[in-house]
């Protein structure tokens, strides 16, 4: 059984993987949205790798789990209309 990493992200590095700006990410953690920092020092926090890549995993399972995908050519067709 493989061990979790404990790589500690930098909460800009978190939001990069995420695609969403450092703003979002803590409104995102507010809301119990997104897995909560860990406190680094006095003035740093940051966000187990382990942890953000399975937020991940867990938001492309929920997209699969719902209607049929639809392929890049239909978005496309859809978006020139």
């Amino acid at each position: 059984m493989d061990q979790p990493s404990f790589k500690i992200l930098p909460p800009k590095v978190a939001a990069e993987l995420v695609g969403v700006c450092g703003r979002t990410i803590s409104a995102m953690v507010d809301r119990d949205q997104f897995p909560r920092p860990v406190r680094v020092s006095a003035n740093r926090i940051g966000f187990l790798e382990h942890e953000v890549t399975a937020w991940i995993s867990q938001r492309i399972a929920e997209r699969d789990a719902q209607a049929p995908a639809v392929s890049s050519e239909e978005r496309v067709e859809s978006s020139n209309k």
